[in-house]
């Protein structure tokens, strides 16, 4: 069977994109006055980015090292910009905003066979930054396995404990994303708290990753539900791809003249897959990681290492690299910068 037969036409730079599918729910807690409704608006936000892994088991591309993805809101208010910044480790940034918030995050993918389940854990500082309240988010995220890959029934499930707190309030929360059992109940379930800063449990939070999320007020018992999964039209179920997911790998005529060339829309692997050209998906999948290989090895030659061109790397006080912060050069640059490197030819 042919390699490129479990990928989906996209990178992961561009799966990542997926996660701002309800980046509304960011814009909404902004325009709210009750911190603690501002942080149950960030959660349901968090936790809706893994609806789609119920529906799609196939995976993306792997990004090439300096690979860059953009994508713009047809308002232009949503921008995303990511760039792969690390092969080994494999390190991505990536940067979404709007007129109400920002988000930055850099994550180290590390996976882990364990025989019946292959583990992603993706480690990394996530933060969320709210323009009008000023609130600043840290969050971590959960455990995203594949699992029943002797059988060929595959499934995707994500579990672990999340931690959210707001740094300017330091109210905080916990919510736990239910590992899935032997008998399949309870399936996809979310449970968790959101804390005061006195550390008083305020609100629950019930509901499931891939559907809708509810919070209740503990003293008042009033109930309101923060997030519900959008009905997929006809043609987003055919392919398992919500509205926005179809637009990212839409190349039109007026992107020609503004993307980088590391962008992912022109990796010809992704596109002959789109296009049903297996045979040449997999030529080009091969040559790009050849390309790439040799690249790396250069650098590591000559003690080099990739320096990313849109992050910059925040160091910690103990002089190690702690997270990738966008630099907003990226919205100024020219299509024909000779240092955006040729990864695709």
């Amino acid at each position: 069977m042919s390699v490129v037969s479990y990928y989906e036409p996209l990178s992961l730079l561009q799966k990542l994109c997926e996660q701002f599918e309800y980046s509304e729910l960011l814009d909404q807690a902004d325009e709210l006055d009750d911190s603690l409704l501002r942080m149950a608006h960030v959660i349901a936000f968090v936790i809706s980015g893994y609806h789609t892994t119920s529906r799609r088991l196939t995976k993306p591309f792997d990004p090439l090292l300096g690979e860059t993805f953009e994508f713009s809101s047809e308002d232009d208010n949503f921008k995303y910009v990511a760039e792969q910044i690390s092969i080994e480790p494999p390190v991505t940034a990536f940067y979404g905003s709007s007129d109400h918030f920002e988000l930055n995050s850099s994550m180290k993918m590390n996976t882990e066979f364990l025989g019946k389940c292959i583990e992603v854990k993706l480690e990394g500082k996530n933060e969320i930054k709210l323009k009008t309240s000023k609130d600043v988010y840290i969050f971590t995220r959960p455990i995203t396995s594949l699992d029943h890959i002797m059988t060929g029934k595959y499934c995707i499930s994500n579990y672990g404990e999340m931690r959210f707190k707001n740094t300017r309030t330091n109210e905080n929360a916990t919510v736990s994303l239910i590992k899935r059992s032997w008998d399949e109940k309870g399936i996809n379930r979310v449970e968790g708290y959101i804390k005061d800063d006195k550390a008083e449990f305020v609100y629950k939070i019930t509901g499931r990753w891939d559907e809708e999320i509810t919070i209740k007020h503990l003293k008042t018992n009033q109930e309101k539900q923060i997030w519900k999964r959008r009905i997929l039209n006809d043609n987003e179920k055919n392919f398992g791809f919500t509205h926005l997911a179809l637009q990212l790998n839409y190349l039109y005529k007026d992107l020609l003249n503004q993307l980088p060339f590391t962008d992912s829309r022109f990796r010809p692997d992704v596109r002959a897959l789109e296009n049903g050209n297996y045979d040449l998906a997999n030529r080009e999948k091969r040559r790009l990681r050849d390309k790439e290989q040799k690249v790396y090895r250069a650098l590591k030659e000559n003690n080099k290492t990739y320096q990313p061109k849109w992050f910059v790397p925040i160091k910690s006080e103990e002089g190690t690299e702690k997270t990738f912060l966008f630099n907003e050069a990226y919205f100024t640059q020219k299509v024909d910068d000779p240092e955006v490197p040729d990864l695709y030819n």
